[in-house]
């Protein structure tokens, strides 16, 4: 029992977490192993870990280095 309430509360948070990227500045490594930085854009749950897409890429949330305020436009 309480396995399960932790680990659907660390999935909430996750959840949470993955929200409010939304419209931040995100980095992450991309393929050639380099920083990419985008604007987070939407987050999918579909996964065991939520996806956040940036610049059309979805990128899992344990993937993402680091978040900066967005620049205002």
């Amino acid at each position: 029992g309480m396995n399960k309430t932790s680990d659907e509360n660390f999935a909430l948070q996750m959840r949470i977490a993955a929200s409010a990227l939304i419209g931040q500045q995100v980095s992450y490594l991309g393929k050639d192993g380099k920083p990419v930085t985008g604007t987070a854009s939407s987050v999918s749950f579909a996964g065991g870990v939520p996806t956040v897409t940036v610049g059309g890429v979805d990128i899992n949330l344990d993937s993402i280095s680091g978040v900066t305020a967005a620049k205002a436009s």
